[in-house]
């Protein structure tokens, strides 16, 4: 299979950086493990992606690029193609958060194809739901609802919970901004279920935050408040820097429709140092 070229794509200046599961996902720096001698060519190619991914999580995006990019010139060494398909998948992703669907979509295709020659399911799944970001950021939600019910299909005959859990939070977050608010509660309902038992996990405040934006939608403010809440906790537990910004933001939204200036000056606020920390602005909160 010929193989994208991923060095010769144009790289996105570090401006913008959206991610809400800090997938999400910490010292996340190449120079912060050693590695033994006697690892292989696959082991030092997965620590790079550890890496990367705590990078994502500290707002260090370009570092987490970089890792990426070394992860796959590895796998593609190795002729690896399920970590191919994997690193690929997480490189999409960055852009994704970057807000350039325009990079992500040729190297999302690329994982998708690989994933559906190895007969990785969960990879694919979470792919095709890539891709359905992928089609919302390009003002197409239609396209993004059926990638997410496609993956969300799939996931669910192949007895992947969690995997299910991510496309209805998908499709939780869809509905809530583009169709049917009643529909996204339920959806981010049984996203909850799909995940473990036990407050801390990213998938959760995902959920939690797409529910409370549904109830903004159905004017059940103090519903909507309680899950944003429950949502932020989640988020500082997993130390997920994006998350708490967004769920800042929301409480603010949510505070303001109460009636509470005072509180909705202080949530936004803090919002916005953390979206300046991270080189954001609140419109790029996904």
């Amino acid at each position: 299979m010929k193989k994208t070229s991923l060095g010769r794509l144009r790289i996105y200046g570090l401006n913008l950086f959206c991610f809400i599961l800090s997938l999400t996902l910490t010292g996340g720096l190449l120079g912060c493990f050693s590695i033994p001698k006697e690892a292989s060519q696959r082991e030092i190619a997965l620590r790079l992606s550890r890496d990367a991914y705590g990078s994502f999580r500290i707002g260090q995006f370009q570092e987490a690029r970089d890792l990426y990019l070394q992860a796959l010139q590895i796998a593609e060494g190795i002729d690896d193609l399920e970590l191919q398909a994997n690193t690929l998948a997480n490189i999409g992703s960055v852009y994704l958060t970057l807000k350039r669907p325009d990079l992500a979509e040729p190297i999302l295709t690329q994982a998708l194809e690989i994933a559906h020659k190895i007969g990785q399911v969960q990879v694919e799944t979470n792919v095709k739901g890539l891709l359905g970001d992928a089609a919302l950021l390009t003002q197409d939600p239609d396209s993004a609802r059926s990638y997410y019910t496609e993956a969300l299909t799939v996931a669910q005959n192949a007895g992947l919970k969690e995997t299910a859990g991510d496309q209805q939070v998908r499709l939780a977050s869809l509905e809530a901004s583009h169709g049917d608010p009643e529909a996204a509660v339920s959806y981010a309902d049984d996203a909850l279920r799909s995940y473990p038992n036990g407050p801390s996990h990213p998938g959760r405040a995902s959920a939690l935050r797409a529910r409370a934006k549904a109830l903004v939608a159905l004017g059940r403010f103090e519903e909507a408040h309680a899950d944003a809440t429950d949502a932020l906790t989640v988020d500082k537990e997993l130390e997920n820097s994006l998350g708490i910004a967004a769920d800042l933001s929301l409480l603010a939204d949510i505070s303001e429709k109460r009636g509470d200036e005072a509180a909705a000056t202080d949530y936004r606020e803090r919002a916005e140092k953390v979206f300046q920390y991270l080189g954001l602005t609140p419109s790029d909160e996904g």
